[in-house]
């Protein structure tokens, strides 16, 4: 009975996660909060990751600033105080999102992620949750991204 709670609680935190990075994607990056003047910085590092989504400055965009992986660490910290495996299931999404992202901004990453991600880049009013194309699904921002064979 202990496996299966531990278990339940990495799966809800690794799609809480995805959800949070959903929500902050559209809400913040795309969308009205981002006009707050305390999180246009964020949004000025967002749009500068869409301009130079594969060219020479990518290095520069596609990493956390050092100060929120600082941020971010404290928060896993935090959550882990609580609920280590929750905080695991969280950690477990930042890294497979962290990985995957890179991969497919250097052109190693050709599975659905890739296009859905793509396909976001090419019209950002869409697919925001970056990973799960069916949170896009949910909340009705999902836009095809599978070419036609």
């Amino acid at each position: 009975m202990l496996i299966l709670q531990v278990l339940s609680l990495i799966f809800v935190g690794h799609f809480a996660a995805a959800l949070l990075v959903y929500l902050n994607h559209r809400f913040v990056f795309h969308g009205r909060l981002g006009k707050t003047k305390v999180l246009r910085p964020l949004v000025h590092y967002h749009a500068m990751h869409h301009k130079h989504a594969w060219g020479a400055r990518l290095p520069t965009y596609i990493v956390m600033p050092k100060w929120a992986r600082f941020f971010f660490t404290l928060v896993y910290i935090g959550v882990a105080w609580i609920s280590f495996s929750f905080a695991v299931g969280l950690l477990s999404f930042s890294l497979y999102y962290a990985y995957n992202h890179l991969a497919i901004h250097r052109g190693k990453h050709y599975r659905h992620s890739y296009y859905h991600h793509t396909m976001h880049h090419l019209k950002p009013k869409w697919n925001f949750s970056g990973m799960y194309p069916f949170i896009d699904k949910i909340f009705s921002s999902y836009i095809e991204s599978r070419p036609k064979l």
